[in-house]
């Protein structure tokens, strides 16, 4: 059986809320954003092959990070401080896929 991701987990995986896998989802179909297409069918609850996206993680030099503006250089440092988590955990998790494949 796939392994499949549900918005939530991408969401957490990412760092960003749920509507903004949405967006970035609705982006790739525009063309404006590579993303992987979900795996279920229109209407129902979208899933996404784990496969498909450590794939797309893997091919990345980056994780996407939702466009937010900064004001303070507290609040800058915390967004590097959350992007370097991201990126660690995204690390985390393919090493993870690599082991049991």
């Amino acid at each position: 059986m796939k392994r499949v991701m549900t918005i939530e987990d991408l969401a957490r995986l990412f760092g960003v809320h749920p509507s903004t896998i949405r967006r970035w989802q609705s982006e790739s179909r525009k063309g404006k954003r590579p993303f992987p297409s979900a795996i279920s069918p229109p209407g129902y609850k979208c899933l996404w092959a784990a496969d498909e996206i450590m794939r797309f993680i893997e091919s990345q030099s980056t994780l996407p990070v939702a466009n937010t503006p900064v004001t303070s250089a507290k609040q800058q440092r915390r967004k590097t401080q959350d992007y370097q988590r991201r990126q660690k955990i995204a690390r985390e998790i393919i090493e993870s896929h690599r082991k049991t494949k």
